[in-house]
C-alpha cells in the first residue's frame, strides 16, 4: 500500500480536530473576503452588479452609494468578525462530524474506505 492512501486511510479513522478546523474555516473565509474586497476597490461597478445577481436582483446600489469610500477601517472589524464567526462554526461543525462519525458512521466509513482501496489498487472486490 502506497504512503498516500495509508495517510488518508489513518486520518478517515481519527476523530475530528475542532481546533484545526476552526482556524481552516476561519481561514478560508477570511481568504475569499480579501479578494472580495479587493475586487470591490478595483472594480465597484461590476461587484455591485455581481452581488446583485448573485442575490436573485437584491439592489445593493443604494448602499454603495452612501457617499463614504470603502477604507480599510471598514475592512478590517468585518473580517475580525467573520473571522471570529467562521472558526466557531468550523469548531462546531468539526464536533458535529466527529460525533456522527462515532455514532454510524466508522463502521460505514471503513467499508467505503476498504472498497475505494481495493479500487484504487486494481483488485477485484469478488473473486472471479
Amino acid at each position: 500500500m502506497n504512503q498516500g492512501i495509508a495517510a488518508q486511510t489513518t486520518h478517515s479513522r481519527i476523530a475530528g480536530h475542532p481546533i484545526v478546523d476552526g482556524l481552516s474555516f476561519s481561514a478560508t473565509w477570511a481568504i475569499f473576503y480579501s479578494l472580495c474586497s479587493l475586487l470591490f476597490v478595483i472594480a465597484p461597478s461590476a461587484m455591485m452588479t455581481a452581488t446583485s445577481q448573485l442575490y436573485h436582483g437584491m439592489s445593493f446600489t443604494q448602499m454603495a452609494q452612501s457617499g463614504t469610500p470603502f477604507t480599510f477601517s471598514d475592512f478590517v472589524p468585518v473580517l475580525a468578525i467573520g473571522m471570529v464567526t467562521a472558526f466557531a462554526a468550523g469548531v462546531i461543525w468539526s464536533l458535529t462530524h466527529s460525533f456522527f462519525l462515532r455514532l454510524r458512521g466508522a463502521q460505514t466509513l471503513r467499508r467505503i474506505e476498504n472498497q475505494t482501496l481495493q479500487q484504487a489498487e486494481m483488485k477485484p472486490l469478488l473473486p472471479i
